[in-house]
């Protein structure tokens, strides 16, 4: 069911302007920003991906954004500092948003775009349908999107939930229409793994499934299960509203799809600072006996998620079950001024041959 191409998840929340200015002149400094975004690429090119989703931990209010009134969006979003810089630096007479973009675009990396996030405050995170009807303010956004080189799309839902200030049969008909206006470009839905919750059924997305149909609103669901619950049922001993099985059902029934197809819908994701090498610290029940010794954290990821797919075909009892597309989110990136700091990722080991398909999204938080 998912079209999702292989893509990294770059977290711009700390991103901001300032942090690599250069105070005595007063100015960005381009080479220390180049040379990062350079790296980044060049990292995110030898894990065979192509894209980048950009996250800035809040970027809320929709409708200022399709009106271009970047000037009004609250303070605390990130995208306001980076958009409108109003500490009056410019690179090249372009805001650091859109040079950020160009630099990605000169590399050959496709841009993408979240929503929403864990910082996300409950008065921005809105829909505002009063003066754009949904379908309206839906056409309205991609068409920003692409005259900004945004080709894909993602809606963080977490924590202050805007599915519960909006009317869910208009939330329905906005992500619908997102969806079909989008055409080749994925449009995704990020939530945390508690089914009795954030699953189609849960108490926050439940009304939404019920307006519209998942499969006609989003091309895949990325499951934020790096707190240690990432794996799920699978045949395992059950976590209360944490069963994998209990996912591929739900998604099944919201989404008019076999449970083969709804298991592939679902992209599940780890953190880079656990330690995937040990039970003791991931906190896992599948079997560490037979993980290669000296692997790295991406390494063990994989394995892990391995075996929770040979897990799940045995309880299914179902040889063609797959998962989606996993992702991982790398908190440990750095960032200075200098122009001779790269972006350094520490969750793979350049020497270990990783199918480039495995990961599909990299939370990379600066």
């Amino acid at each position: 069911m998912s079209n999702l191409t292989p893509a990294e998840y770059f977290d711009l929340g700390a991103l901001e302007s300032w942090n690599f200015m250069d105070w005595s002149i007063g100015e960005i400094n381009v080479t220390a920003l180049n040379t990062y975004l350079d790296g980044f690429c060049s990292q995110l090119k030898e894990q065979g991906l192509d894209r980048v989703i950009l996250s800035f931990a809040q970027v809320c209010d929709i409708s200022l954004i399709v009106k271009s009134e970047f000037a009004n969006l609250s303070t605390s979003d990130a995208l306001y500092m980076l958009y409108k810089n109003v500490d009056g630096a410019m690179i090249n007479d372009k805001t650091t948003f859109e040079y950020i973009i160009d630099r990605f675009d000169l590399n050959g990396v496709i841009t993408g775009l979240a929503f929403g996030g864990v910082s996300a405050q409950a008065s921005d995170w809105k829909f505002d349908f009063s003066s754009q009807s949904p379908k309206e303010q839906a056409k309205a956004l991609v068409d920003w999107a692409f005259s900004m080189k945004i080709g894909q799309l993602d809606f963080d839902i977490e924590l202050n939930s805007v599915c519960e200030q909006s009317e869910p049969s208009q939330m329905a008909e906005f992500f619908t229409t997102l969806k079909i206006a989008m055409g080749e470009n994925p449009l995704t839905l990020t939530v945390m793994g508690d089914t009795n919750y954030w699953g189609p059924f849960g108490s926050v997305l439940k009304p939404l499934f019920e307006a519209g149909k998942l499969s006609d609103m989003f091309n895949g669901i990325n499951l934020m299960l790096y707190n240690g619950q990432y794996y799920l049922n699978a045949g395992q001993t059950p976590i209360e509203g944490w069963d994998l099985e209990l996912w591929i059902n739900q998604v099944a029934q919201a989404g008019a799809m076999s449970e083969e197809e709804a298991a592939s819908y679902l992209n599940i994701g780890f953190n880079a600072k656990l330690d995937y090498t040990s039970a003791s610290t991931s906190g896992g029940p599948l079997p560490y006996s037979d993980m290669p010794l000296g692997i790295s954290n991406g390494g063990a990821a994989r394995f892990i998620l391995e075996a929770l797919i040979t897990s799940l075909k045995a309880y299914t009892k179902d040889q063609s079950m797959q998962l989606g597309k996993s992702f991982f989110w790398d908190s440990n990136a750095v960032y200075t001024v200098s122009a001779n700091n790269n972006y350094e990722c520490t969750f793979f080991s350049k020497t270990e041959d990783f199918e480039k398909d495995f990961f599909a999204y990299s939370y990379s938080c600066l």
